[in-house]
């Protein structure tokens, strides 16, 4: 179910959770520039593919690196 969010609130946990599937070897940042408007999204939907994107990263640094959402 969509609802209207601000991604500077919701991204701190889902950055926690990306943290935690991508192990140690992969550094995780996650910025949000002030000026981004909220926006209408299905939160699961977007847990899911930040999850999605994040594990592709790590499977492509299999000696770690850094990702930056």
């Amino acid at each position: 179910h969509p609802t209207v969010v601000s991604l500077a609130a919701v991204l701190p946990d889902l950055t926690e959770l990306v943290r935690t599937a991508v192990g140690r070897t992969v550094e995780v940042t996650a910025r949000v520039a002030d000026d981004v408007l909220p926006i209408e999204v299905d939160t699961n939907e977007l847990e899911l593919a930040l999850l999605n994107l994040a594990v592709n990263a790590r499977d492509a640094m299999p000696k770690g690196g850094r990702l930056l959402v």
